[in-house]
């Protein structure tokens, strides 16, 4: 090969090492990149020098030249291992000791061999050569080779980390590390072939073109991971450690890189090779080519709500792609969503007790202080109504408490069983229960079960009754033992108690002329009671049957009287209903909302305690009519433990 092949050669690789340096400084940032941009200017100074040695037609300028890339071939191990301790993420090995043995061991043996043709401590220098053109040479002794063996660890060394790098790197870094560290094999393999007399000038410096592969290897990289990152160690660290799913695409969304929390989202990725995001994930990018902000997917048989964030990545004002955050608010909207319900539950605590517990407090204190003021006693026994009324409140405000927690405690309960134990415990009247179920065992929580299927039956025996109320014209014919205020104001004209308020006939019948004081006064004088409690005994004597209705008209005796509850199965759950008037449809949805009630002295909150219990399950209660008219309460969802649980 002629001498000015050989300066070509050089000067070509000098010329790319440059261009491709330029390239780097536009797309990378960091130390790492500066470090490569250093190598790059280096192999291009390096085979520069070499390329206008050889042009150099004179002995003269041959030398000035020769002597002028020798630093550099000492420099550009040492900079291209400081690069690989960057490029590894190991720049805190970069202290200052280690910093001045690097420049140490880089100016020592560059000034020794500068020096050597005046103190000759190692006997190097260059020498002439004819063939195949005239050229300088060094000369290559003991000495010298002791020089290159700091040169050959950096090398090495540097060598060995990149290779590490690409056994623990993922995806495209894995490509870009493997693409420079065959690019830094080249110059090694050239510089053992020297020795081989395989190449055609002996003694040219051969070692500085494998510069060229490896800025072809660096250019390789730059355009085929379109993101290039001079850090990769770091960058995938980062990408692990960040609890999102992250994704990496291109201008044109091609999937670059991504990190494993995206692939567990996003499936689809695991599958893509250098496709478009919206091909393979077709639920995070539409059909014109835009980010959704919200999706929704299935993973695991469940529904999983995400939240995509994209950030373009920009330098120099060109757009080089985007940096894709994918989000699993599953879990923090279902937070926000219980954290809602919870200030609900402040709220109704609030409305009940400066509501419904105020309301018959200040009663109760009234019936006390009349009481006191009359030195009547039996004014006490309309004070207990008020009291009861608290109680039912605050049963109320336990339940509110009790749901505000999850259904945990769930086991195989005997649905029937459970039934007949709720209707039990519950106020039913003379209300019937009818049972239609197969042996349905469910998972659930026993009290909350229980809780559900008593303000259920309370419900139907309290809005379905015929007459849940007594007519005024009752009170005159028929006694009761209830302790409802009807039941008491009745009682007041045929047994003379003063327990409840009287009416407002009463107070003609009895000579009231004008207060209730009065009247309530009267009544007792009247009538010689001077104990409701004994009196309430005596009627309690005269109608002792419990279960039986007392009279045709009183209030124990209509409470649930013609009233039928079913309870019954369905395909994945059950029901339970009755044959009372039922819901109107345009009320339906209202039902279940807090204080919502057609009942005058109702609270308002069975069913939605129903509705909150339920939910607490994991089941789905709806209203209908039911299979005789009256209102239906569907349970669906129901989980059925299995033969082994059972």
């Amino acid at each position: 090969m002629s001498r000015w092949v050989h300066v070509f050669l050089f000067g070509v690789t000098a010329l790319a090492c440059l261009g491709i340096a330029e390239w780097v400084r536009r797309r990378a940032d960091g130390r790492a990149g500066t470090a490569m941009i250093a190598l790059l200017v280096l192999d291009a100074g390096w085979t520069g020098a070499i390329a206008l040695q050889l042009a150099s037609t004179s002995m003269r300028w041959q030398t000035v030249w020769f002597y002028a890339w020798q630093p550099i071939a000492f420099a550009t191990p040492v900079v291209w291992f400081v690069f690989t301790l960057l490029y590894t993420g190991r720049d805190h090995w970069l202290t200052r000791p280690v910093l001045a043995v690097l420049g140490l061991t880089t100016v020592g043996p560059t000034a020794i061999l500068v020096t050597d043709r005046y103190q000759g401590a190692i006997g190097w220098g260059p020498q002439w050569i004819t063939e195949p053109f005239p050229h300088l040479a060094g000369t290559v002794t003991p000495e010298y080779a002791l020089l290159l063996v700091f040169l050959y660890c950096y090398l090495f060394g540097g060598l060995v980390l990149t290779g590490l790098l690409v056994v623990r790197s993922r995806n495209v870094s894995r490509a870009q590390s493997a693409a420079l560290l065959v690019g830094a094999l080249v110059p090694i393999v050239i510089n053992a072939a020297r020795y081989t007399g395989l190449l055609p000038a002996p003694g040219v410096e051969y070692t500085a073109l494998g510069a060229g592969p490896f800025g072809a290897a660096v250019a390789w990289a730059l355009f085929n991971s379109r993101l290039f990152a001079v850090a990769p160690l770091a960058r995938d660290a980062a990408l692990e450690v960040v609890g999102d799913g992250i994704v990496l695409v291109d201008e044109s969304l091609a999937v670059v890189d991504y990190n494993a929390q995206a692939s567990a989202l996003l499936p689809g990725l695991a599958s893509t090779d250098d496709e478009s995001l919206g091909d393979v994930c077709p639920d995070v990018v539409d059909e014109s080519g835009a980010f959704r902000s919200d999706v929704t997917v299935r993973r695991d048989g469940t529904e999983r709500r995400l939240v995509v964030e994209e950030t373009p990545i920009e330098r120099g004002g060109r757009r080089y792609g985007f940096v894709v955050v994918v989000r699993d608010v599953t879990e923090l909207e279902s937070y926000a969503r219980e954290l809602e319900a919870k200030t609900e539950r402040l709220e109704q605590f609030a409305s009940l007790v400066s509501h419904d517990l105020r309301n018959p407090v200040a009663v109760a204190r009234g019936y006390v202080e009349l009481a006191i003021e009359t030195d009547d006693v039996s004014h006490l026994e309309d004070s207990i109504e008020a009291l009861n009324r608290i109680d039912e409140t605050i049963e109320v405000l336990l339940t509110i408490a009790r749901e505000g927690t999850a259904a945990e405690d769930l086991e195989p309960i005997a649905l029937e069983s459970a039934v007949r134990a709720a209707w039990e415990t519950s106020d039913t009247g003379n209300a019937s229960l009818s049972i239609d179920l197969e042996a349905e065992r469910v998972l659930a929580d026993r009290p909350l079960l229980t809780e559900i299927l008593e303000n259920l039956f309370r419900n139907s025996v309290d809005h379905g009754s015929t007459s849940s109320r007594p007519k005024a014209d009752d009170s005159v014919d028929h006694g009761s033992t209830s302790s409802q205020r009807g039941s008491r104001a009745d009682n007041s004209v045929d047994h003379g108690s003063t327990s409840s308020r009287p009416k407002a006939d009463d107070s003609v019948d009895h000579g009231s002329t004008s207060s209730q004081r009065a009247s309530r006064a009267d009544n007792s004088v009247d009538h010689g009671s001077t104990s409701p409690r004994s009196q309430a005994h005596e009627d309690s004597v005269d109608h002792e049957s419990s279960n039986e209705p007392i009279d045709d008209a009183g209030t124990d005796a209509n409470r649930g009287r013609g009233i039928t509850v079913r309870v019954g199965s369905l395909a994945d759950g059950f029901y339970v209903e009755d044959d009372g008037p039922g819901i109107p449809p345009d009320r339906r949805e209202e039902v279940f909302d807090y204080g919502f009630t057609t009942d005058s002295d109702g609270t308002g909150f069975g069913l939605a305690i129903v509705d909150s219990l339920a939910a607490s399950h994991g089941w789905e209660v709806s209203v209908t009519d039911g299979s005789r008219g009256g209102a239906r309460f569907e349970f669906r969802g129901v989980e059925v433990p299995d033969v082994h649980e059972a």
